[in-house]
């Protein structure tokens, strides 16, 4: 017993996932079925058979005479008058064909020759008149002609249109509601046809309408493709010979001017209508593809055509009409191609290689695919509409969710062997944790001394920071004071030649000065990976005669001849940081004046290539110096080194070429060097440059000396516990025509601010009392001051500082010593100012 049970057990889970997999996919297409929403598709499918079906003959038992566009050019108007419609059907009638179908609403006289016209209605009994049986808002009912309807030779044109606009069945008995059955008229034209070959209409056993011994079986409303349609009336699918042209057709004109063979209508159903879309009768069939430009149209009269032609071939020449299978039958061939594809793949599943057992499951969807097209195709092919698009839904949903069943199958299998290894694993464990215990109590004690070494070198990088921005705050501040003092000599118009050249001498000596606290704080941030660059747009040619400027005073300085080749295709305006690459170039040509005594020093930039947006340059400085060996060359870029001969070590950090390899790393390129030993040497650098077209965000402000601006006077509050720094702001602003209020804390700038309402605030950081920082979160407090621009203004170059005047609500951060520039270019910035200049450039 126990061993039947674990048998059905293990066959029970052996087949649950196939179970599963069929069960759930099934239910889900068939619900979703149910819902309508395969509909679309299925329609979409009818039409592509229905297009790729082979074109058949055209039915010679049939000739339209059609309006066309030339026909109403003949006519002068439409719609043709009685007298010309009465014309018509005699030249018809004298050709003595089957029936007429007058498929021409003429319910009222038109024009002239009424009495005619009604003459030959009542003289031609096997003429038939159009009824429009069906009423809607959009069209309404229209009656007969009432000489036909005495007669009872009326039928019905009404037409039913599918939710995507294509005509996929036509009436049989429209039937509508109250009203006596009214064949359609392609209908009773093939009663009167088939009645001359001695067939008649009955009732088959199951109710329906029989011809001879075919029978035509309405349409219901969950039949093929369509999910609870309106199967009103007696409808049937329309089984259409082809898309056109499937019937001789003539003209009107023609007919009037009697330009036919004169037995062509002889015993022949003869179909009168417009067939011009300018008279809006017609229709999108399923040979109206969706991907066309000019979707192929069917005429009224010609749909009615092909449903006389339909009755007549399944009557005559056993052609088929479209027959559908039961709601059960359609059911069971949904299901059964989703057991037919999770038994496919369960039945190839493998445990070797789940790559293989993939692409096996691949295989069977494509070839269940094209086997389940092929057959509903060949089906259609002899007039059945078999569901295509559920089988192919059911077929992938129960592959892959057959295949997911396997890799969960194996996946449960894997897990059972891993948790047979963990537990082989564990009992290993068991056997080192003698050993782990002594192990761990070594590393914990190991661990312990590197944390305490870690502290350590935390704090010791922590004081390092703090003694450089220390260092540095305490350096700026008073350079603050020399070097804005010397920006305001250079602006005095009473310095002679010589004082001018002092001022200078000072101002080189301050920016060296800045130079080396620079250089000792870009090695920190080196170390921390804290480089960045700021590009902005320079004029090529003034960056590089700065950097002239400064070669010119070392050779005469050193008396030796100072060389300089710029290529003539460089750009005028690109974008890079200008700072950082003037303090490369410094560098270099500055090393090159330093180790050499005599014969020169050059510098050169080339144009290696040019692109749209960018270009590569190369910058290279040689010199003749006293070259290096291979050894010292290794050791060039490292900090602190200094591997000249003591006679030529003539100061300086040791970190100028350590920082600029930095810098150029950053940039995305390297300082190459080449040195022949009492030769010289030659360093050079290519960097990819962005070019900025014309002379784009280019300041001319920057050339220009100022001499005021345009508008009403800015008033500038500027808070610094330090005289001079306030005095510097004073001496520089009020000449080009700015109102300073000075400040010296925190707790008066506040109250001066209130009180004056500056335009803008320039605010120290650190100040006793009540420093920058709460004085600015204090005044964006007050309604007055949230959108005032506030710049902070500072010698701390710690990165939490500016953080910190960020958060509080200053708009930007000005570094001290104070560069005239940089200010003048916040404040045109902020207070959108427009310069004076003079008309000498500075």
């Amino acid at each position: 017993m126990k061993f039947f049970r674990a048998t059905l057990t293990q066959q029970l889970k052996k087949w649950s996932g196939l179970a599963l997999s069929v069960s759930s996919v099934s239910l889900i297409v068939l619900g979703v079925r149910w819902l309508g929403w395969l509909q679309p598709s299925e329609w979409t499918a009818f039409d592509v058979y229905m297009r790729l079906r082979p074109a058949e003959v055209p039915d010679e038992r049939i000739v339209i005479v059609g309006v066309q566009e030339s026909d109403i050019r003949y006519l002068g108007k439409w719609p043709l008058s009685d007298a010309t419609l009465a014309q018509l059907l005699r030249q018809i009638r004298a050709q003595k064909p089957k029936a007429i179908g007058l498929d021409l609403y003429r319910d009222v006289p038109v024009g002239s020759g009424y009495s005619e016209l009604a003459e030959v209605f009542r003289t031609t009994p096997n003429l038939l008149g159009i009824e429009k049986s069906i009423g809607d808002r959009y069209s309404p009912k229209i009656l007969p002609p009432p000489i036909l309807k005495q007669q009872g030779q009326v039928a019905a044109n009404d037409v039913i249109v599918d939710a995507d606009g294509k005509l996929r069945r036509g009436f049989l008995y429209p039937m509508a509601e109250g009203e006596e059955e009214l064949p359609s008229m392609g209908l009773a034209l093939a009663l009167t046809y088939l009645k001359d070959r001695g067939i008649s209409s009955k009732t088959s056993k199951d109710g329906f309408l029989q011809l001879s011994n075919t029978v035509l079986v309405p349409l219901e409303a969950n039949d093929g493709g369509y999910v609870r349609t309106d199967a009103g009336g007696y409808q049937i699918l329309a089984n259409y010979r082809g898309s056109t042209l499937k019937f001789r057709s003539i003209s009107l004109e023609d007919v009037l001017e009697n330009r036919i063979p004169a037995d062509l209508m002889r015993d022949r159903l003869v179909l009168i209508g417009a067939q011009t879309p300018s008279l809006n009768d017609v229709f999108y069939t399923p040979y109206s593809s969706n991907f066309s430009a000019s979707p192929i149209q069917l005429s009224g009269v010609e749909f009615q055509a092909n449903l006389a032609s339909q009755i007549l071939s399944a009557v005559l020449d056993n052609r088929p009409l479209f027959k559908t299978w039961s709601e059960p039958v359609e059911m069971l061939w949904i299901v059964g191609w989703a057991l037919l594809g999770a038994g496919m793949v369960w039945k190839v599943q493998s445990k070797r290689s789940l790559v293989i057992f993939s692409l096996k499951a691949i295989l069977i969807l494509a070839i269940g695919s094209a086997i389940a097209i092929g057959i509903t195709y060949i089906l259609f092919l002899n007039a059945w509409w078999i569901p295509v698009i559920p089988p192919l839904l059911t077929l992938a949903g129960s592959v892959f969710m057959m295949t997911a069943c396997v890799y969960v199958s194996q996946l449960q299998e894997a897990n059972a062997a891993l948790a047979l290894s963990i537990q082989n694993l564990e009992r290993a464990n068991q056997l080192l944790a003698e050993y782990s215990n002594s192990l761990e109590a070594k590393v914990a004690e190991r661990t312990s001394e590197l944390d305490t070494a870690r502290q350590l070198a935390d704090a010791a990088n922590l004081a390092k920071s703090e003694f450089l921005a220390n260092m540095s705050h305490e350096l700026r501040t008073p350079l603050n004071g020399v070097l804005g003092y010397v920006q305001l000599l250079e602006f005095s118009n009473k310095l002679n030649d010589r004082d001018r050249k002092s001022v200078r001498i000072i101002k080189e000596s301050g920016n060296h000065l800045l130079d080396l606290i620079n250089d000792v704080l870009d090695l920190a941030k080196i170390e921390s990976r804290k480089m960045e660059l700021l590009p902005t747009n320079v004029q090529l040619l003034t960056f590089l005669d700065s950097v002239k400027e400064f070669c010119l005073m070392r050779s005469q300085e050193k008396q030796i001849e100072f060389i300089y080749q710029l290529d003539p295709s460089l750009p005028e305006v690109v974008r890079f940081d200008e700072r950082r690459l003037r303090q490369v170039l410094l560098n270099l040509v500055g090393n090159a004046f330093k180790f050499t005594d005599r014969g020169s020093v050059c510098l050169k930039v080339d144009v290696l290539s040019q692109k749209e947006s960018s270009v590569k340059m190369r910058f290279q400085c040689q010199d003749t110096g006293i070259g290096m060996t291979l050894e010292q060359m290794e050791k060039i870029f490292q900090p602190f080194e200094q591997v000249s001969a003591p006679t030529h070590r003539t100061g300086g950090t040791g970190l100028g070429l350590t920082i600029s390899q930095e810098i150029v790393k950053v940039m995305g390129s390297a300082i190459e060097v080449k040195s022949t030993f009492g030769k010289g040497s030659t360093f050079w650098v290519d960097l990819e440059i962005p070019v900025v077209k014309g002379t784009e965000g280019f300041l001319l402000s920057q050339e220009k000396q100022i001499t005021g601006y345009l508008g009403k006077k800015q008033i500038i509050l500027a808070i610094d516990d330090k005289l001079h720094n306030r005095s510097i702001i004073t001496q520089l602003l009020e000449p080009i025509g700015f109102e300073v209020i000075e400040a010296s804390s925190g707790q008066e700038g506040l109250s001066k601010a209130i009180e004056r309402q500056p335009d803008l605030i320039l605010v120290d950081l650190w100040m006793p009392e009540m420093d920058g920082f709460e004085m600015v979160a204090q005044l964006r407090q007050h309604p007055d001051f949230k959108t005032l621009p506030m710049i902070a203004w500072s010698a701390s170059v710690l990165e939490s500082d500016r953080q910190k005047s960020f958060e509080v609500g200053c708009n930007d951060f000005l570094d001290k010593p104070l560069q005239f520039q940089n200010l003048i270019s916040m404040l045109e910035h902020y207070l959108k100012l427009q310069w004076n200049y003079h008309s000498d450039l500075l």
